[in-house]
């Protein structure tokens, strides 16, 4: 199965460990992707900021620029999660 499949919301139930890929690999993951995004934002020209963004994500994200918004901030909307897996796993609280 692809990444889609393995992350989707069909596998969300799922604590199997051998279902997901080591910690290390999240994190190439995680850099690769970003590396991507800061290219495209670095490539992407200032005055198209504000044109319309896709049609789909539109009614959420009307610009362009609050779509590179998104996709910037979209880690930190998953911060909290850690926040119970650290609990259970007995670790301090860090803040």
């Amino acid at each position: 199965a692809g990444f889609a499949e393995q992350h989707g919301k069909e596998a969300t139930g799922s604590d199997d460990p051998s279902r997901f890929l080591s910690k290390q690999k999240y994190l190439d993951l995680f850099d690769t992707v970003n590396g991507a995004f800061l290219k495209l934002l670095d490539e992407f020209p200032e005055t198209d900021f504000g044109r319309p963004s896709p049609e789909a994500l539109r009614k959420r994200f009307p610009t362009m620029g609050s779509l590179f918004v998104l996709i910037a901030s979209h880690p930190m909307m998953h911060a909290g999660q850690v926040v119970p897996v650290r609990r259970a796993l007995g670790k301090p609280v860090l803040i």
